[in-house]
């Protein structure tokens, strides 16, 4: 269900490049819902999405879900974040930063053309804080594979 609402939000994403969505439920049951967008304010224009236009003007899902959560006053504290894709470093450090305990997202590590492997920092980072990683499942379907995505976290920070 988390992953569900999560994969809804990033279809509403401006990104041309990649969409991500993020839900964010806090200890007392409370959802905040975002995507990876522009920041209030700032307009859609179309030299923001050329080159690395999208890395400078745009915010990433797992933070928007929580600087949306601190304009409302709500604790991020023993929450639980879904995302689409597995957070970028800064995204981790936030993540940490915030108290979230729990993250629900795809884990898959994804090489550069010259085979670096650009994941092992937030990977290495995401341990250190004292995450564990909990595999996700595949499944196979008639046709096409999928992802599943199971309600159990696939990292959890430890207390």
């Amino acid at each position: 269900e988390l992953m569900g609402s999560a994969k809804e939000a990033a279809r509403a994403s401006p990104n041309r490049v990649r969409q991500v969505g993020a839900v964010l439920v806090t200890a007392d049951g409370r959802r905040i819902v975002r995507c990876n967008d522009f920041p209030t304010g700032v307009r859609d224009l179309e030299e923001r999405h050329q080159g690395d236009g999208r890395f400078v003007w745009m915010e990433h899902a797992e933070r928007n879900a929580i600087f949306e959560a601190a304009k409302l006053g709500v604790a991020t504290r023993a929450a639980t974040l879904a995302t689409t894709f597995f957070p970028c470093i800064d995204c981790a450090r936030a993540i940490v930063q915030a108290g979230i305990t729990r993250l629900c997202t795809r884990y898959r590590i994804m090489r550069t053309q010259s085979g670096a492997n650009p994941s092992c920092a937030r990977v290495s980072f995401s341990k250190k804080a004292g995450w564990r990683c909990i595999s996700p499942t595949r499944t196979n379907l008639p046709s096409r594979e999928q992802e599943a995505y199971s309600v159990q976290p696939i990292w959890r920070a430890s207390d």
